[in-house]
């Protein structure tokens, strides 16, 4: 309570000056100091930028003030300085503002750029003198008071400031007034010129440029510059008077605006009239502590009030006025509702007479409060008493019941087109005429009357707690409209030039009903979803009443409002902020609002009745530019500010804080902002204009702040920031450019790759194609040569059965002719051709073993599963075998057999040697007449040396070679060749021939005698 009370201070006083009428402006008061913002409650000056907003000198800090918020700058902002002290602020002719701190740093509050709001610069010292009052000086001004002080002989200034008897004033950027000791000085460039012989001690004030010097008992001495007035020796006006003043205890205050005394806690504003100097009091009973300074708006008549100790009070007019109820009343509840205007100074509600020019009377009529009145004329009204409807004539004091009409009347209406006066009960129509009731008609409508108007002549709309209906009185026929159904309607306002009906209801909102539709007036503030009235100034606008203050709106705007053709309007509020008694005002009947002749407005709440004239009653819109006052990047202040804003790489918290200067009601500023190119949708901006951005994604943006306002060029205040966010490498267009060609080179080893694959795989192919080609052609080859082959062995098999066939045949015949001749001849034989006989067939038949016992021996060699069998070898042995074998068969052909004895042995296939022997032995017999067949063996090397040799036909060089050969078909002989040449090759051998023809040959067959095969 204790802080409720310091923040809102009512100044709802007002006085008569002398005995005329006139009243002061009431002011309602709001009281600044540390518990609601202020750094420190000893405000010394009071000063406004160019942007509008407010500064402050305090002992801890230059203080900016937008009518919000506070900003505090101090020694950390100003470390040369090295204090926190600010000893003045204070504008020069221009409306520069300059504020010099007690070390004597001299500040000049001004923008960095065109979005900024003005921050305090340090702009050297002061040079040991700064402005008392009046304007900022410059240089010029300061070297001529030190030259002035050094002329004089007077004690040199303190740092930053005169002391208390040596004061400055100054009047322009190289004029001045100084006071030194007790002689005034004009200062003007270069020069100075003292003003008059000296004078008692007193205050000295500045006003429009001229030197005012106040002695006690109201003495004054001024000069226009250089020059005195001497009309002026006295204060006019009630400060004349004032005893305090008159002892010299007051206070002199200096703005732009004027100079101002404060004196027994009034405030006058002094001004020249006919060349006199008057005091106009401008607010009373103020019993502020300790007055610093005043500094006062004219376009808006606020006033903004420093003390040493009690911070900063600002002063708003208050537009209204709230009729005192008489205090000898008893205590009755301001909860007013209907009331009548008898003429253009009274008006009856509550059982009071209200006069504007006189105190109020009470009446008590006895009726009900909530009841409708009509004023007859200025002396006689109509109202009800429970069901009764009544008259009352002020000048006769006389109440009289003209009628039982069955329920209470909420309203009475005059017609607007001939002189029929209409009342209304809950659910009953009538007139009265010469004070009697003429004809009252049930209305079949569901629930009570509240409001009605008339649309033509005997045609009404009728408002009611169950929607809106029409009523035709000539023909006594009521029609519902059904596009209000079950709604509360508190209010109708009809248009009869625009054919229009504005409808406000209880809870669901304004309408318009035009043509047969309804258009829903959007609910662009809450307060609005209950109108009890729609009040018409006459200038183009509508005030509504409502339970959450009174607005005031552009017909225009709310009309295209609700047909939809624009998205806002601005609604300027009047709450408690204005100094109203309270934000909620009374409807539910017919006439929540009653005009006097001068066009001064009635409204009834719940605190009373509230006056104004909405002609005269002054509208503060929030037209000032709107700043940038700071940007935070992750909670570091950018030094730098711009509307181009740019954030780096990744997910960052932008904060940005902006302000506009506004010191009417802070429900009147609706500052938004949207993102375009995000979220386009508008958001109100913080109290405390920060707004912050999160995570906004790579991209390029407009934050657009604005307030809607309605000025004269109608126009949105508003401010625009670039925001750009630059996306991370992988999102650029570089990245992509890169991963492009990237891709582009993968695509391409990918195909190169893919190429030389296929080329790969190709190239095997045609190798594996030219390998099975050749394979196929070897195949082909094979077969062509297995063929060949097949039929080569099959013409060898042929051979080779000839030649068996033949090889067989003589000793087969030689058997048969020998057996024959033995079977025939046997009886007849001695016994010694006999002998020789079966000796030629034991020949014949051991020819014919052998024979098959070789051939027999090959063919198994040519079996797969033949394998050598490989043994040590006697040759002895061997040669002593074939000599039994061969001897009788060579000497039955007349050949000799000669074996050489020999002890050799070979490591070899015993029965494949002997075969190979026998055949050679046999080929030699048969190729041998009469001649010798020779076996020796010898050692050769490693090897053993088998040496066959005879005394036949012999062979020439090809018949060594077809012998030596191969292949089977060279060689016409018999079948002994093939034997030994295979044989020869199962373990190892090899022959060598030596032959000549006709001379014998030598076979010699070369053995390994390896015993690691």
């Amino acid at each position: 309570m204790k802080l409720i009370n310091k923040i809102y201070w009512f100044l709802l006083l007002w006085s008569i000056q002398g005995t005329a009428t006139a009243q002061l402006q009431r002011y309602f008061g709001k009281r600044y100091d540390t518990d609601n913002g202020l750094p420190q409650n000893s405000v010394s000056h009071i000063g406004f930028d160019r942007g509008g907003f407010c500064w402050l000198s305090t002992q801890m800090g230059l203080v900016r003030f937008d009518g919000n918020n506070f900003k505090v700058y101090g020694e950390q902002d100003f470390p040369q300085a090295q204090t926190s002290r600010v000893y003045d602020v204070r504008a020069d002719r221009e409306g520069n503002l300059w504020g010099v701190m007690t070390s004597g740093t001299r500040l000049a509050m001004e923008p960095k750029g065109p979005f900024e709001t003005a921050i305090p610069m340090v702009r050297g010292t002061v040079n040991n003198v700064f402005p008392r009052d009046g304007y900022f000086t410059g240089d010029v001004v300061t070297q001529t008071v030190k030259q002035l002080i050094t002329d004089q002989k007077a004690e040199e200034p303190r740092m930053g400031m005169l002391d208390t008897a040596n004061k400055l004033w100054g009047i322009g950027e190289e004029e001045a007034y100084l006071m030194l000791e007790d002689k005034l000085y004009y200062i003007q460039g270069r020069h100075y010129e003292r003003l008059g012989p000296s004078s008692p001690k007193g205050s000295l004030a500045i006003l429009d440029s001229a030197a005012i010097k106040f002695s006690n008992g109201n003495r004054l001495t001024a000069w226009y510059k250089n020059k005195p007035l001497e009309s002026v020796t006295s204060i006019q006006g009630a400060l004349a008077s004032e005893p305090l003043f008159l002892q010299g205890k007051f206070t002199i205050c200096w703005c732009p605006a004027g100079t101002f005394i404060y004196c027994n806690g009034v405030l006058y504003k002094l001004s020249f009239k006919q060349q006199l100097v008057y005091a106009e009091k401008m607010v009373d009973n103020l019993h502020i502590k300790e007055l610093s300074s005043v500094y006062y708006q004219p376009s808006t008549k606020i006033l903004f009030l420093g003390s040493y100790i009690d911070g900063l009070y600002v002063l708003k007019p208050v537009p209204f006025k709230v009729p005192a109820i008489p205090e000898s009343l008893p205590d009755l509840s301001q909860n007013f509702y209907v009331q009548a205007v008898l003429d253009s100074n009274r008006l009856f509600c509550h059982n009071i007479l209200f006069a504007r020019d006189a105190a109020s009377s009470y009446f008590d009529i006895r009726g009900n409060r909530w009841g409708a009145l009509f004023a007859k004329n200025p002396h006689f009204i109509y109202f009800s008493k429970d069901s009764t409807l009544c008259s009352y004539d002020f000048l006769k004091k006389e109440r009289k019941e003209i009628a039982n009409v069955k329920s209470w009347v909420p309203l009475f209406l005059a017609s607007l087109y001939d002189s029929t006066l209409y009342f209304a009960t809950t659910r009953r129509i009538g007139i009265i005429k010469n004070n009697e009731v003429k004809d009252l008609r049930l209305i079949e409508v569901e629930k009570r009357i509240v409001c009605m108007v008339e649309h033509s002549p005997g045609s009404f709309y009728i408002g009611t707690q169950e929607g809106l209906f029409e009523y035709e009185w000539q023909q006594h026929k009521l029609r519902k409209i059904n596009v209000l159904d079950t709604i509360n309607i508190r209010t109708l306002h009809w248009e009869s030039s625009n054919k229009r009906l504005w409808i406000g209801t209880y809870g669901t909102g304004a309408f318009l009903f035009e043509n047969g539709q309804l258009f829903p007036v959007p609910q662009l503030v809450p307060a609005l979803s209950a109108v009890h009235s729609f009040i018409d100034d006459g200038r183009g606008f509508f005030w509504l009443t409502t339970n959450k203050g009174l607005f005031k709106v552009n017909k225009n705007e709310l009309l295209e409002l609700a047909h939809q053709k624009r998205e806002q309007a601005f609604f300027y509020v009047f709450d408690r902020n204005d100094g109203l008694p309270t934000s909620e005002f009374n409807g539910g009947f017919q006439y929540p609002y009653v005009w006097f002749p001068d066009s001064t407005l009635s409204l009834p709440t719940l605190k009373g009745l509230v006056w104004l004239h909405p002609h005269h009653t002054g509208i503060i819109y929030p037209d000032k530019k709107i700043y940038l006052d700071m940007i935070s990047i992750d909670g570091s202040v950018q030094k730098d500010l711009n509307n181009n804003i740019s954030l780096p790489v990744g997910k960052h918290a932008l904060a940005i804080t902006v302000a506009t200067p506004y010191f009417g009601n802070p429900a009147n500023l609706h500052l938004q902002y949207m993102i375009q190119n995000w979220n386009e949708d508008w958001k109100s901006v913080p109290v405390d204009g920060r707004i912050v951005l999160e995570n906004l994604p790579p991209g390029k943006y407009s934050l657009i702040i604005r307030q809607e306002v309605i000025t004269n060029n109608r126009d949105a205040v508003r401010l625009q920031l670039q925001i750009q966010v630059p996306p991370p490498f992988f999102q650029t267009i570089w990245f992509r450019v890169l991963v492009l060609a990237l891709m582009a080179i993968v695509i391409y080893l990918l195909a190169g790759w893919r190429i030389r694959g296929l080329q790969m795989r190709s190239r095997l192919l045609e190798e594996k194609i030219q390998q099975r080609t050749v394979e196929l052609n070897r195949t082909v080859s094979d077969l062509e040569k297995s063929q060949q082959d097949l039929s080569k062995s099959n013409h060898v098999k042929d051979l080779m059965i000839s030649m068996v066939l033949h090889d067989l045949q003589s000793p087969i015949r030689f058997l048969n002719t020998l057996v024959k001749h033995l079977n025939q001849q046997y009886a007849h034989l001695e016994p010694g051709q006999l002998s020789r006989k079966m000796s030629e067939l034991k020949s014949s038949t051991n020819a014919l073993f052998n024979f098959t016992a070789q051939f027999f021996t090959w063919v198994r060699s040519q079996q797969k599963q033949f394998t050598v069998t490989w043994q040590e070898v006697s040759l002895g042995e061997v040669f002593e075998e074939i000599g039994h074998l061969y001897s009788d068969v060579m000497k039955s052909e007349g050949n000799t057999l000669l074996v050489i004895p020999t002890n050799l042995t070979c490591f070899t296939d015993a029965g494949l040697l002997n075969g190979i022997l026998r055949n050679l032995v046999d080929n030699a017999n048969k190729n041998t007449n009469k001649g010798e067949v020779k076996l020796t063996a010898r050692q050769r090397g490693d090897d053993i040396e088998i040496e066959l040799s005879d005394s036949g036909i012999g062979m020439d060089e090809t018949e060594i070679m077809a012998f030596l050969d191969n292949d089977p078909l060279t060689y016409r002989g018999g079948l002994g060749r093939i034997l030994i040449k295979d044989m020869l090759d199962m373990i190892g051998g090899k022959l060598e021939i030596e032959s000549e023809k006709g001379k014998g040959t030598v076979f010699r067959v070369v053995i390994p005698n390896n015993r690691q095969v």
